[in-house]
């Protein structure tokens, strides 16, 4: 992927997918991944270009650059009935694919997140993961499953949990304000 950064004067930001496949698989499973080498090699790019650092896209997670071992135990894990399968990815927001972690939900999701905001790169947070925004109920009824992750934003939690200093969006401005320093 960094042949796109050319020397610095093709593509400046580039959103890094493996990496966010593998915190995601490594969250949800409790196994290891390549996450510690892609870690290493973020700096292995021009000088005024970065990577974006992510944990899941906005309506769909592409699982595309994990080994087939992995694909399947996460499938296993998190969706064994694949009824969330896009592609090669799953179409689950970042609650919901933290739900079947061993660590349980709101752990992980905070585990995850605090791993995210201590990547020296630029981070994007997709509407709805910082106050735990869920799928849409599964009805089996839409032709493409990435509609299940297109809810409207929940403007009732997102002030519920701005008045809750112990709540996952409270949490996640401290990451944020931490950031700044």
């Amino acid at each position: 992927m960094t042949e796109y950064f050319g020397d610095g004067d093709e593509c400046h930001f580039l959103y890094h997918f493996p990496l966010a496949e593998s915190l995601i698989f490594e969250a949800v499973t409790g196994k290891k991944s390549v996450s510690a080498e892609y870690l290493q090699n973020l700096k292995k790019i021009p000088k005024n270009s970065s990577w974006l650092v992510f944990l899941r896209n906005h309506d769909d997670l592409s699982l595309a650059t994990l080994t087939e071992e992995e694909w399947e135990l996460f499938f296993k894990t998190i969706d064994p009935q694949k009824r969330f399968l896009f592609g090669e990815g799953i179409a689950l927001r970042l609650k919901n694919l933290c739900a079947k972690s061993r660590k349980g939900s709101d752990r992980c999701l905070r585990e995850i997140t605090e791993k995210l905001f201590s990547i020296p790169a630029p981070i994007v947070l997709y509407y709805g993961d910082e106050i735990g925004m869920e799928n849409l109920p599964f009805t089996g009824k839409e032709r493409d499953v990435r509609a299940y992750a297109r809810g409207n934003f929940d403007w009732i939690e997102a002030k519920r949990q701005s008045e809750d200093p112990r709540s996952l969006l409270s949490f996640i401005k401290e990451l944020a304000a931490k950031r700044k320093h």
